[in-house]
């Protein structure tokens, strides 16, 4: 199809072993944290939206997602080094 970008064999495997490792380091999370990253990055929904679904302050949400978003990122950086 004209105008569809393709991704190298190369670049798939690197993208799906990216995905793994995320998927990976998303498991190493205690199960609530899991979850307010879920809702929040893929469902989109806000914080304050979460905390009232799981009947907990805003504040304690804003922390588990920077607990989240911090394990996810140091789990990179030590994978995939600069």
């Amino acid at each position: 199809e004209p105008g569809v970008l393709s991704a190298s064999p190369e670049r798939q495997l690197a993208g799906s072993r990216a995905l793994h490792h995320a998927m990976s380091s998303l498991a190493e999370l205690p199960g609530r944290v899991q979850k307010v990253l879920l809702l929040t990055r893929l469902e989109g929904r806000t914080q304050r939206e979460v905390a009232r679904s799981l009947g907990v302050s805003p504040t304690l949400i804003n922390f588990m997602l920077k607990e989240a978003l911090a394990h996810c990122r140091g789990s990179l950086d030590q994978s995939y080094p600069v």
